[in-house]
């Protein structure tokens, strides 16, 4: 059986991407996978955890657990989603990197999946996004406050927590979007986790950018959307980007003088080093970028 696992990370609109697997359960089944409600799985992957003791279950007791999740079903899908996993968001911030405890978690969990064919997903966002929500929440906003006085910006990138997480799970495949791309790519991110063809529907596939858009905007879009449907991604692509660009509501993120530490300079090199790690992790073995197809021709262009 295929598990895929989905980790956060915070302010990647986990949320809303637990809300549209609900949304696409019948989806799911169609296609023989089941995605159980977190409150399905949570405590009870928690316990095997703490029961492994950060060793790997054996075959025949991963088998088992995994039965118990799917309960009298025999799919050749489960799909799990929760934020959770990615730790607290006060450890965001450890070791003068983004989410350097995130590799062990995630070896830990995968322990418990060693009867499956296991993948696992994650959306990561802006460096400098992440730290300015954290600030707006105030939450670990001591934690954050630190990074950003004590990180230079060319330090501050996602690279050292990918590559400890490929090295805690070598043989786990591993896929990344982008919280600032996932609109564009929403029906192929729910694809994807339930391995699917490319020609599967889902339903809701412009949620997530009505999300972004004005009243005004959101009511046009769905109702362009109904008289139009967007048959290929491409065309689905222009059309979320057209919206986008005439209807986006522009929230602005972190507190009103700014973020304490980093200069409007190095923000914008912190977002130009994002770019970089994003156009780096989508070249690399084992990792899947699910990227909007106008970004992926751009790139094909410059290599």
């Amino acid at each position: 059986m295929k598990v895929h696992l989905h980790i956060g990370v915070h302010f990647t609109k986990t949320p809303r991407l637990v809300q549209a697997v609900r949304k696409n359960e019948r989806v799911y089944r169609r296609h023989d996978v089941i995605a159980p409600p977190v409150n399905a799985y949570r405590t009870q992957v928690d316990d095997m955890v703490m029961r492994l003791d950060g060793q790997a279950a054996t075959v025949e007791d991963s088998t088992a657990f995994i039965k118990s999740l799917a309960g009298d079903a025999n799919p050749r899908g489960l799909i799990m989603v929760d934020e959770q996993w990615c730790g607290p968001v006060e450890h965001a911030f450890e070791e003068q990197m983004l989410y350097a405890g995130v590799a062990d978690r995630v070896r830990r969990i995968a322990g418990v999946f060693s009867g499956a064919e296991l993948r696992v997903s994650m959306s990561i966002i802006n460096p400098a996004t992440l730290v300015g929500s954290v600030l707006d929440k105030g939450r670990a906003s001591g934690q954050a406050n630190w990074f950003a006085k004590h990180v230079p910006a060319h330090n501050v990138s996602w690279l050292p927590c990918i590559n400890r997480i490929q090295d805690a799970v070598p043989n786990v495949p591993l896929t990344l979007w982008t919280e600032e791309d996932a609109p564009l790519v929403w029906g192929r991110i729910l694809r994807h986790l339930g391995d699917l063809d490319s020609d599967v529907t889902m339903r809701a596939p412009l949620s997530a950018v009505r999300e972004m858009l004005s009243t005004e905007g959101s009511e046009r879009l769905y109702a362009y959307a109904r008289k139009f449907p967007p048959t290929t991604q491409d065309a689905f692509e222009r059309i979320a980007l057209a919206f986008l660009d005439k209807y986006e509501q522009i929230n602005i993120v972190g507190p009103e003088d700014g973020i304490d530490g980093w200069s409007d300079d190095d923000i914008n090199e912190i977002t130009a080093g994002y770019d970089e790690d994003i156009a780096t992790l989508s070249k690399r073995d084992g990792i899947t970028v699910i990227q909007p197809g106008l970004v992926a021709e751009a790139l094909a262009k410059d290599q």
